[in-house]
């Protein structure tokens, strides 16, 4: 069975929160959903013309005085349904792809201080990633008020970065623990 092209269901997603343009539909991406899914440009302009093409976007130019012309995306009805029918299928699971994983077993052949660097740049990038869920975070609750419930989806996003915060704190520790391991095991050489 062919694999279902999940760009189209980022990018609809994305568009729920207002018309934008490929780029701002990239830049969007990088700031709200990056810890868990990432898109590229080569991904998503060919993925919106085939979107448009359905009719489940529309595509608008807009020019403006002084800028270059750029086309707006917006969801239609049709791709509202689209969007909507993904979301309530089950998940298909993918193994994930781990580059420190493949590097590390592959790594036999090479001076073992370039495992042991690989690893502390990983436990500087997991505690650097923390902090800022720990501030997106933060962010988020300060815009959830009792009153009105804040942001109808702003419970959903903080679930995210629950998991982001989470993951990266897992991988810190399997990070800290294998250079314990490999730095003990050099010093027993």
């Amino acid at each position: 069975m062919a694999k279902e092209n999940t760009t189209r269901f980022a990018l609809l997603g994305l568009l729920t929160f207002g018309p934008a343009s490929g780029y701002e539909l990239k830049t969007l991406c990088d700031r709200t959903i990056s810890h868990f899914w990432n898109e590229n440009y080569g991904h998503i302009y060919p993925v919106l013309k085939e979107l448009a093409k359905e009719e489940l976007v529309t595509a608008d130019n807009e020019t403006k005085v002084g800028r270059p012309p750029k086309t707006v995306y917006s969801i239609t009805d049709k791709g509202m349904d689209e969007l909507r029918a993904w979301l309530a299928k089950p998940i298909v699971h993918t193994p994930p792809r781990v580059e420190l994983l493949l590097k590390i077993v592959f790594s036999g052949n090479v001076p073992r201080s370039k495992v042991l660097a690989l690893l502390e740049d990983e436990i500087k990038n997991a505690q650097e990633t923390i902090t800022k869920f720990e501030g997106l975070e933060d962010h988020l609750k300060n815009h959830i008020d009792d009153k009105n419930h804040g942001h109808k989806n702003a419970k959903l996003w903080l679930a995210s970065v629950d998991y982001g915060k989470r993951f990266n704190r897992m991988h810190l520790g399997w990070c800290e623990d294998q250079l314990r391991s490999l730095r003990k095991s050099e010093n027993r050489k």
